[in-house]
């Protein structure tokens, strides 16, 4: 999973009628907020009031608790962004990330499946969200002790983000294939896991190429935790980083 201006565009733009709403709305109503993102007693603070009241802040600190592995408060902006606009795959992508995180696993999958029909729906399908959500189903599944599901779900994942680099050779999504290929080298073994590992590193040296320079992403994303010591991936960085 990695934060880009495609994401921020599709989710503002899915949140921009959910914004008036929560501005023209008392968010507690004189009863306990849902999701716990304030309580009655404080939601008068300015810190709750610009904690509740602005998805573009939540969408931005969403992603920096990617980078912080912090991962209940992820959870608690992502809830935020769907008190706002509960049809937005990437809010749902999000929760469904933040479970995870905390090895909630059943309920990060039943997350990920909702951010996948959403994402499917309309005219112009969002891919980037599906692959995500696949690899993340996969990562569940393996975390679970499914093997089978997890290999079905991770093979999904890689077909998709292997057309989709065709398409785009964005620095996304050589970004997205290395995260397909990091999650499977996790659930394989031997001569497959040591391949598949290359594979991703490959792929996120072409992303480096194309312009990616997130490395506290990179280095906090769940979806590469298979690559965290070897050393092909630390030499990935900058030395500065």
């Amino acid at each position: 999973m990695r934060r880009s201006r495609l994401y921020l565009a599709l989710s503002i733009l899915s949140l921009v009628f959910g914004v008036a709403l929560g501005q023209a709305q008392d968010h507690c109503a004189g009863r306990e907020c849902p999701f716990s993102v304030c309580d009655t007693d404080d939601c008068q603070s300015p810190d709750t009031i610009r904690f509740g009241s602005d998805p573009e802040f939540h969408l931005d600190e969403a992603f920096r608790s990617v980078q912080t592995r912090d991962y209940s408060t992820m959870q608690r902006h992502a809830a935020a962004l769907l008190k706002y606009d509960n049809t937005d795959p990437i809010s749902h992508e999000l929760l469904a990330y933040s479970l995870r995180g905390q090895e909630q696993y059943a309920e990060s999958i039943e997350a990920y499946e909702k951010a996948i029909d959403l994402g499917l729906e309309g005219r112009y399908p969002n891919i980037m969200v599906v692959c995500d959500s696949y690899i993340g189903i996969a990562a569940n599944y393996d975390a679970s002790g499914e093997h089978k599901k997890a290999i079905e779900n991770i093979e999904y994942a890689l077909r998709i983000a292997e057309e989709r680099r065709k398409l785009e050779q964005s620095d996304d999504a050589y970004y997205q294939l290395a995260c397909s290929y990091a999650v499977r080298s996790g659930m394989e073994s031997g001569k497959q896991s040591a391949k598949d590992r290359g594979s991703a590193i490959a792929n996120l040296k072409f992303a480096i190429v194309k312009g990616f320079n997130n490395w506290d992403h990179m280095r906090g994303d769940l979806d590469l935790k298979a690559l965290h010591g070897h050393a092909a991936f630390n030499e990935l960085f900058p030395k500065d980083q």
